[in-house]
Parts: C-alpha cells; sequence; structure tokens
C-alpha cells in the first residue's frame, strides 16, 4: 500500500510541476499577443495614413483571415485536448503496470 501512495504521490507532484510550466507559459504569451495586436492596429493606422485607398483594399481581405484563425484555433484547441487526455491515461496506465510488476514479481519495484 505504502507503494502506491509513493507512486501517486510522484504522479501528483508532476502534475503540479506541468501546472506551473503551462502558467508560465500563458503569461509569457498574454504579452506577446498583447504586442502583436499593437503592432498589427498602428500597422493600420500608418497604412490608412499613407494610402487609404490601398489600406481599404486590403481589410477586405481582413474576415476571410478572421475566419481562418478561427478555424484553426478551434482544430488546435481540440487536438491539444485530445494530446492532452491521452498523457493522462498513459500516465495511469504506466501507474497501474509498475504496481502489477512488482506484485507479480514479489518484491519492491523502483518507479523511475
Amino acid at each position: 500500500m505504502h507503494h502506491q501512495g509513493d507512486l501517486l504521490n510522484r504522479a501528483l507532484t508532476r502534475a503540479i510541476r506541468s501546472s506551473d510550466l503551462v502558467q508560465q507559459g500563458i503569461s509569457e504569451k498574454v504579452a506577446l499577443v498583447f504586442h502583436f495586436i499593437a503592432t498589427f492596429v498602428s500597422g493600420f493606422v500608418i497604412a490608412y495614413a499613407r494610402s487609404w485607398r490601398l489600406a481599404l483594399a486590403l481589410s477586405s481581405m481582413l474576415p476571410c483571415i478572421a475566419i481562418a484563425g478561427g478555424v484553426m484555433a478551434k482544430f488546435i484547441a481540440t487536438y491539444t485536448q485530445y494530446v492532452f487526455l491521452s498523457t493522462i491515461r498513459a500516465c495511469v496506465a504506466k501507474l497501474i503496470l509498475a504496481q502489477a510488476f512488482s506484485q507479480a514479481c514479489g518484491r519492491r519495484w523502483q518507479y523511475r
């Protein structure tokens, strides 16, 4: 029983570390998103100031770009969730197999 608790503690520790890494990655990405949005808006302001007719013609492509970005974001979210769930299932299977192996061998097996 103690062996199961040790494996569970290690799994939880890994999950907490992973969530910390995700939080760090998200905080870095938020700054980049604001930077890119500001660059995009300032580019349009400059374009309209220099040549409003050309900028207006190019602005007609914005809905197509937005739709393509939305579709891409949907696919990324779907497949990221699929990979995450598959990773969780693999970790659980690894823990179960490690427990079965230690019981089959009749000795305590070290989890690596």
